[in-house]
């Protein structure tokens, strides 16, 4: 499926990853996520023996990105269609974002991902400071979680969670 995602910024940011301290961290383009997320259909160390001469870069950038993504976090997935973001938290991105868009049967985009050791109090702050944004569950209007990255884009941080 062919997907339309949104760009976070002027460089065509589609996801941004910051620390606990809201600091930002790392800026992903489409390929970047788009070759991460296909790693999963395929066996990494497969790769480099293939045909298409662009799959051991891709293979490379799917390494580093889920790398980049592993681990204990909270993540923004954005659906355009819907104009919601479902603020969460997981172990594993990817597996998370494979399950709600197969549970929702939208397209979903990953907009942020924040690293923290106690991602549960992360979430909780993210939600108390969208609260007045919610819409059912941990689902929430868009527009005030995407103007928060655009801020933490163009200026480094995106200020206190909560």
């Amino acid at each position: 499926m062919r997907r339309s995602w949104i760009a976070l910024d002027q460089r065509n940011t589609r996801c941004v990853v910051l620390d606990s301290g809201q600091t930002v961290r790392h800026r992903l383009g489409a390929f970047e996520l788009a070759s991460a997320r296909a790693a999963t259909a395929y066996d990494m160390r497969g790769w480099a023996s293939r045909i298409d001469t662009r799959l051991p870069q891709q293979a490379e950038t799917a390494l580093r990105v889920r790398r980049l993504l592993d681990g204990d976090c909270c993540y923004a997935l954005h659906c355009k269609l819907s104009g919601l973001v479902k603020l969460g938290h997981t172990t594993s991105v990817f597996g998370r974002w494979a399950q709600l868009e197969t549970q929702g049967g939208r397209p979903l985009q990953l907009v942020a991902v924040w690293h923290a050791h106690d991602r549960r109090a992360l979430e909780h702050a993210l939600h108390l400071r969208f609260s007045a944004d919610r819409r059912m569950g941990e689902w929430f209007d868009a527009e005030p979680v995407l103007s928060m990255l655009r801020t933490a884009l163009a200026t480094g941080r995106s200020g206190s969670a909560a």
